[in-house]
C-alpha cells in the first residue's frame, strides 16, 4: 500500500496556479523530501495533503483512502512547522497532552503516550518547563513530540529545522531520520535546503514553478539529473554551465564554445537531436581542474577568489568572456586571486542539456 498518493493535484489562488497537475506516489514508511526554491509550490502541496488548503483539482489519498474532501482532523496526519507553535502559558507536558485532549482517550492513557513520546525524543527533563525556558532545539523536539504522540498515518513537516542554527540543524537532521526509521511513519518533509534533502530522504522530489522536475533517490537526482534546473539546484558548490554546440570530428563528439573545444570520450552518445546541436554543457566543480599546461582543450582564465572550506577549497576563475567557473580543489594547491591559470574539464563526467 502506498503511504500517500497525489493524482493530478492542482491548486490555484485566483488566476495564479501554484501547483499544476502533480502526480506523486510516496511509498509507505518512506521519508520523502520535497525540495525547491521559494514559491515553487512545495508548501502548498503539503497543505493540500494536510487539508489546510482545498485542492482546485485532483485527488489526495493517504493509506489507500481518498481524503480529498475530508477535514484536516479527519485525515490522521500530524504537522510540524518551522515555528514550534507551542502554547506559551503551558508546560511542555501540557502542550503535548493538548494534541490528544479531544481524542476521546482517557487522561491516564494520554499521559502514558506523552511519557512515551518524551522518552522517544529524550525531552523528559524539560517536560515541566514552559516554552520560554527551552532552547530552540528543545522547543522543536516538543513540537515533534506533539506530532508523534498522536501516532498518525503520516508526518508532514514544513521546514521544521530552518530557524535553528547550523550545528543544531545538523544534529536534529540525523535524530529526525533515526526517529522516522524507528517509528516507520510515512513522512513528507518540505525544504529549500538541498543538504537536508540529500542527507535525509529516501525519495527526493525536486520542484520548480508548481511542477515536479524529477523524483528519485538522492543519488539518482545528483548523478542523473533530468534537466538543467535539477543539475544546477542539486550539488554544492553548484554545477558549472557552458553554452555551445555539439559537433562530430572523425567520429569523436566535440563540444565547441567561444573559449575552446572539448572532446568527449570514445563512445559518447550526445542523446540530443541534430536540430538541438546548440545546447548547454554542465560539469560539477570536482570534475574541473587547474592544469599548468596550455592547450586547445584548456580554458585560459584568471583566479578571482578562493573560498576555504577546510579540507578543500573552491577556486573561482573567470575566462576572457567574463564567464565564471567553480573548481573544487585540494587545499594544498597554491593559487591566489589574480593568478593566470589554465582550466581543464574531465569530459567523462559532463552532462548535455537541450536548450
Amino acid at each position: 500500500m502506498s503511504g500517500i498518493e497525489l493524482h493530478g493535484l492542482t491548486k490555484r489562488f485566483g488566476e495564479f496556479e501554484a501547483v499544476s497537475g502533480v502526480d506523486l506516489t510516496i511509498p509507505n514508511h518512506a521519508f520523502c523530501v520535497i525540495l525547491g526554491p521559494s514559491g515553487c509550490g512545495k508548501s502548498t502541496i503539503l497543505n493540500c495533503i494536510a487539508g489546510l488548503e482545498r485542492v482546485t483539482g485532483g485527488r489526495v489519498h493517504i493509506g489507500g483512502v481518498d481524503v480529498t474532501e475530508l477535514a484536516p482532523h479527519e485525515r490522521n496526519v500530524a504537522m510540524v512547522f518551522q515555528s514550534s507553535l507551542l502554547y506559551p502559558h503551558l508546560t511542555a507536558r501540557q502542550n503535548i497532552f493538548m494534541s490528544l485532549k479531544r481524542s476521546g482517550m482517557k487522561s491516564d492513557a494520554i499521559s502514558s503516550r506523552v511519557v512515551k513520546a518524551a522518552q522517544t525524543l529524550e525531552i523528559q527533563p524539560v517536560l515541566d518547563k514552559k516554552p520560554n525556558a527551552l532552547s530552540g532545539g528543545e522547543r522543536q523536539r516538543v513540537a515533534m513530540a506533539k506530532a508523534i504522540v498522536r501516532e498518525p498515518a503520516a508526518f508532514l513537516m514544513d521546514e521544521p529545522l530552518a530557524a535553528l542554527d547550523a550545528m543544531l540543524r545538523q544534529s536534529l537532521r540525523s535524530e529526525l531520520v533515526a526517529l522516522q526509521k524507528r517509528l516507520g511513519t510515512t513522512t513528507v518533509f518540505v525544504t529549500h535546503d538541498q543538504i537536508e534533502a540529500m542527507t535525509m530522504s529516501d525519495v527526493t522530489v525536486v520542484m520548480k514553478d508548481g511542477r515536479i522536475e524529477q523524483v528519485g533517490s538522492p543519488s539518482e537526482v545528483y548523478d542523473r539529473p533530468r534537466s538543467r534546473f535539477v543539475a544546477g539546484f542539486i550539488g554544492s558548490p553548484r554545477m558549472n554551465f557552458m553554452e555551445g554546440e555539439v559537433t562530430t570530428h572523425d567520429s569523436r563528439v566535440v563540444f565547441e564554445t567561444a573559449c575552446g573545444a572539448f572532446t568527449f570520450p570514445d563512445g559518447f552518445v550526445p542523446g540530443i537531436r541534430a536540430a538541438d546541436r546548440g545546447c548547454t554543457l554542465g560539469i560539477r566543480p570536482q570534475h574541473v581542474r587547474i592544469d599548468p599546461r596550455p592547450g586547445p582543450d584548456r580554458i585560459e582564465a584568471t583566479v578571482y577568489a578562493v573560498e576555504n572550506l577546510g579540507r578543500e577549497v573552491v577556486v573561482l576563475v573567470r575566462d576572457q568572456h567574463e564567464h565564471v567557473y567553480r573548481i573544487l580543489s585540494d587545499r594544498d594547491r597554491s593559487v591566489r586571486a589574480g593568478d593566470a591559470v589554465h582550466v581543464a574539464l574531465d569530459m567523462r563526467f559532463a552532462f548535455l542539456f537541450d536548450r
